[in-house]
């Protein structure tokens, strides 16, 4: 039985869950090593589907948009950044599931606020802008119900209002 404790890596796998497949999330903590073969399989098929990355492989980026600014303004690890940045793009509607999942797999948001607090939200908005080069619009993933993720052009200007959670910033 392999044993996979870090809550980095669950995140990703959490990100999987909520993005494409729901069903998913009952074996995140469990994870025999037949569950991670199913996380690994299910990645391996949405990337053999779009190898090109033109269509439903771009769900796999569910949270890093917001998340690899937050990586790299941060000794925060890619994972935990990427669950964060999950927390932060979803609509209010989905926060709530969002932040109690992320509680599920040992990835406490509080512990993180006071990290995020000390981030300027304009430096991270502008290095998301120039990491994606979209002018104005950047493209992000977002839930339209848990298990089920779609791409869609946001402005810069909503994407700021999208994460600016009065909690941190």
């Amino acid at each position: 039985r392999v044993l996979f404790r870090s809550t980095s890596g669950k995140a990703e796998m959490l990100k999987l869950a909520l993005a494409y497949d729901n069903s998913l999330i009952e074996y995140i903590n469990d994870l025999s090593s037949t569950n991670l073969l199913t996380f690994a399989y299910t990645k391996g098929l949405i990337c053999t589907i779009d190898e090109e990355c033109n269509s439903i492989r771009n769900i796999l980026n569910f949270g890093h948009t917001i998340g690899h600014a937050i990586e790299l303004k941060t000794d925060i690890k890619h994972g935990i950044s990427v669950g964060i940045g999950m927390y932060l793009i979803v609509s209010n509607e989905f926060k709530p599931i969002i932040y109690k999942k992320l509680q599920s797999i040992g990835l406490n948001l509080n512990e993180y606020f006071p990290v995020l607090k000390q981030l300027d939200l304009n430096e991270l908005l502008n290095i998301i802008h120039n990491d994606k080069k979209n002018n104005d619009f950047i493209n992000i993933i977002d839930l339209s119900s848990i298990g089920k993720a779609y791409m869609h052009t946001i402005s810069l200007k909503n994407l700021e209002e999208r994460i600016k959670d009065e909690s941190i910033w």
